[in-house]
């Protein structure tokens, strides 16, 4: 991360770790629900110890001595699946206590319900600005590709939204 000297970065839904494959910092942590996800992960980067893999579980998640502290926070495509309150809640406090200076969000910024109980947009900028005041949106990047209805399987609702310590 050249423009924000982001040299540790901790991912909050690693996936596949196809962003991993794009960033070039010196410390790496990857979090993702997913024990198979994980394996794949840990076994796609094994040479490669600059780089840890942890399955995340926000009922199960209490990092009070900071260990998973890093200069950013990435989390790509993962809100809108965070049905509940009380999950998508705990996950923006995981997500923002362990940035230190970086919280990089992939997601859409509006309210909408779509046909699917596996998915719920919320404008997450909203609940970010009055829950974490020492934070501040300092960027939004469109998205390239954009949505042209909700119907459409082509292009994303998504942007991302960088946010800094004030």
């Amino acid at each position: 991360m050249v423009e924000y000297k982001s040299d540790r970065v901790i991912e909050f839904g690693c996936g596949d770790g196809a962003l991993l494959s794009l960033l070039n910092v010196n410390a790496y942590i990857g979090l993702d629900v997913s024990a198979t996800i994980i394996k794949h992960c840990i076994s796609k980067f094994k040479s490669d110890n600059s780089k840890s893999f942890f399955i995340y579980d926000s009922e199960s998640f209490a990092d009070n001595l900071h260990i998973f502290r890093s200069d950013a926070a990435f989390s790509i495509d993962v809100i809108f699946h965070l049905v509940e309150n009380v999950v998508f809640e705990k996950y923006l406090e995981d997500l923002f206590s362990s940035a230190i200076k970086l919280v990089v969000i992939y997601g859409a910024d509006l309210d909408y319900i779509p046909g699917t109980e596996h998915e719920l947009y919320r404008k997450f900028t909203v609940y970010i600005e009055n829950k974490y005041p020492d934070w501040k949106l300092e960027k939004i990047i469109k998205n390239r590709f954009p949505l042209k209805n909700y119907e459409d399987k082509k292009g994303s609702l998504s942007d991302f939204y960088f946010y800094i310590r004030n």
